[in-house]
């Protein structure tokens, strides 16, 4: 049965689809693979911190300047891995991103 404006797709042709990562926490560490390298440090020494950390000592367990720091904040609330709160603090989006990095 054909309805009118839909067209059907042969039984025969394939979809190719993206590969799916095996699972979340791989979806995450490729997520952070790509961040630029005081970015990364940043994350982690966040993970390290736990949920709800403050900028002032993140820049200083992560050993980046406030420069770069404020920059790696920036790219990391862009790519939505954490979110800022009140008072120069922060948390992550969920909390198993903090626990698998």
């Amino acid at each position: 049965h054909h309805r009118r404006g839909l067209t059907s797709v042969p039984p025969t042709d394939r979809v190719e689809l993206p590969a799916l990562p095996i699972s979340v926490a791989d979806a995450i560490l490729d997520e952070v693979s790509t961040l630029p390298k005081p970015a990364h440090a940043l994350i982690r020494a966040a993970a390290v911190l736990g949920d709800g950390f403050s900028r002032r000592v993140a820049f200083k367990l992560s050993e980046i300047d406030e420069g770069e720091g404020f920059v790696a904040l920036d790219q990391l609330v862009e790519r939505s891995l954490i979110r800022e709160l009140p008072h120069a603090s922060f948390r992550f989006r969920h909390p198993l991103v903090a626990s698998v990095i």
